[in-house]
């Protein structure tokens, strides 16, 4: 399973994708590793419904690590 946080408006939000990354071969291939992660946050009023992928980066240099969404309301 894998695991993260999300900042968003000031907020830490951890999600797990492991579901997401084990339907589609190419992205499974990013398991174990530190990815960048492009996508979209829907949400329903405060609670997030779902987070959809859009790009996944491999990291190569570790520094500082951003996890940037869009807000898609």
């Amino acid at each position: 399973q894998i695991g993260f946080k999300v900042k968003n408006e000031g907020n830490e939000i951890h999600c797990h994708l492991s579901e997401n990354l084990s339907i589609d071969d190419y992205k499974s291939n990013y398991l174990g590793e530190w990815v960048e992660i492009t996508g979209k946050i829907s949400r329903a009023g405060d609670i997030i419904k779902e987070i959809e992928i859009e790009k996944l980066k491999k990291i190569t240099k570790l520094g500082q690590i951003d996890i940037t969404f869009g807000d898609n309301r």
